[in-house]
């Protein structure tokens, strides 16, 4: 098949949506399809094709579309919100660079959220099938992080492509049963038209790149927390520093990596600067050898109060690691509280301290929870796996499609 790997998001980045979408081409690749990704680029300057390498400035076609968009506003809603003007925009846009690179030698398209997913559908052949990877919700995850609010007309959009984009197409796929649930139970999408496809990552690669030589050496004396998340306020930073600040009370004999890069960056670092952490805590920032970090950790953190399936969780338990997260999202579906990691809930640092402390404390705990972690994770998060689960998705999506010509 030739397959169309389709993000609005710019690609590559530092999230999991790129770590998930460049396993899913590997793994198709192997099997002997031909995949291309459609994205912008990640400076947000140009759209493009990842293998032929052709783009096109995005300014080109946005500037014309937001010319039209404006007037139209103008004379129509006078009073319309900028952000309802720029995302129309962006949409819009995106649809145009899709049909200006053409659509019509595809089997199938594969778009990985809501944005691409309704725009696609707008101009697609209608005989080439089109199947949607949601990894979150849009409308949710823009409120948490303070760039919207549920009374504002963004919202309203947001939440419309989040009904949109998983109704349509032949076939949604959610990586969590509890993504799962939420597009059933508050959006109201029928529950046959999801299907649960777990993430999966190439381990072998994986654990060969755990093998490399590291810049950073692992302080003597010390256990090693490292937290592997980008700096947006649904990964629940502050949490763990305050669960930092509470540890350090009792335990000195540790310290904290946090490896990502966010618009929080500047605020968390003076927060840790409040509480004392300085000497604890070390922001590194965007890093390419977090398999190496991971090698020299004594255990994994997420405090996460919203999440989806995170490849970090799924990286740590391959590297063997204890995991200490929370309850948001799909995590427990991925940690089984007191086999594979330790849980707390969401928001609440008092029992995330805790947690930090038993594994910190406790030698013989880490190698209970990191053997269990690593012998789940090998089961649980083979590419092979995955791609096999996509692979059906696609056949049934193709046979939807036939079947509705």
């Amino acid at each position: 098949m030739r397959i169309l790997l389709v993000s609005y998001w710019c690609f590559p980045n530092i999230g999991g949506v790129s770590s998930y979408v460049l396993a899913l081409k590997r793994g198709l690749e192997q099997r002997g399809h031909q995949v291309e990704v459609l994205a912008r680029d990640k400076d947000d300057s140009h759209y493009y094709l990842m293998n032929s390498g052709r783009s096109i400035e995005k300014s080109k076609i946005k500037n014309p579309i937001l010319a039209k968009l404006s007037a139209y506003y103008r004379n129509r809603v006078p009073a319309v919100d900028n952000m309802v003007l720029w995302i129309e925009a962006e949409r819009y846009s995106f649809e145009a660079a899709a049909a200006y690179f053409g659509l019509e030698s595809y089997d199938l398209i594969n778009t990985q959220e809501v944005i691409s997913t309704v725009g696609l559908n707008r101009i697609k052949p209608k005989q080439i099938p089109l199947v949607a990877t949601l990894h979150g919700v849009l409308s949710t995850e823009w409120r948490l992080r303070g760039e919207i609010d549920a009374a504002s007309r963004f919202w309203k959009i947001a939440h419309m492509q989040d009904v949109q984009g998983a109704a349509t197409g032949e076939i949604t796929i959610v990586p969590s049963h509890w993504l799962k649930h939420m597009y059933v139970q508050s959006f109201h999408i029928p529950v046959q038209q999801l299907q649960v496809v777990p993430y999966g990552i190439d381990i072998a690669a994986f654990r060969k790149r755990m093998k490399e030589r590291s810049t950073i050496p692992k302080p003597s004396g010390k256990k090693v927390l490292v937290c592997p998340a980008r700096l947006d306020r649904e990964k629940g930073h502050e949490h763990l520093l305050h669960a930092l600040a509470r540890l350090k009370q009792v335990r000195k004999d540790w310290v904290c990596w946090i490896i990502g890069d966010g618009d929080l960056k500047q605020e968390l670092t003076n927060k840790c600067r409040q509480l004392g952490l300085s000497a604890y805590v070390t922001f590194l920032g965007h890093r390419d050898d977090v398999p190496v970090l991971l090698k020299q950790a004594d255990l994994f953190v997420l405090p996460s109060i919203h999440d989806n399936l995170p490849y970090a969780v799924m990286e740590a338990q391959i590297a063997g690691k204890p995991v200490i997260a929370t309850d948001a999202g799909g995590i427990p579906e991925m940690v089984l509280h007191g086999e594979t990691g330790l849980l707390s809930p969401a928001g609440e640092i008092e029992p995330l301290y805790r947690n930090l402390l038993s594994v910190v404390a406790d030698g013989r705990l880490r190698q209970h929870l990191g053997r269990r972690a690593q012998d789940w994770g090998m089961m649980q998060w083979s590419l092979e796996a995955m791609t096999d689960r996509m692979l059906d998705v696609y056949q049934a999506a193709i046979e939807k499609c036939k079947g509705g010509e």
